[in-house]
């Protein structure tokens, strides 16, 4: 299972590549862990689109954001 907060440009491909790669050994669990945490300036391998299928999707409702004034 795979869960974010918010989605950028490829992050699915990287998310999925960087577990993919950790489960071949290719790079170990800390790196990935380190590249999830903020500030993160790790670059992940890639999955390719055409293998990433989207079985479920669930969408938690959004923060309210309070406006000052």
């Amino acid at each position: 299972r795979v869960r974010g907060l918010s989605f950028m440009l490829n992050q699915i491909r990287h998310m999925i590549g960087g577990a993919v790669a950790v489960a071949r050994g290719y790079i170990p669990q800390e790196l990935l862990e380190a590249s999830l945490a903020k500030p993160a300036r790790v670059s992940l391998p890639r999955a390719p689109p055409h293998t990433l299928i989207l079985a479920d999707c669930t969408f938690p409702p959004f923060r309210k954001v309070r406006r000052k004034g």
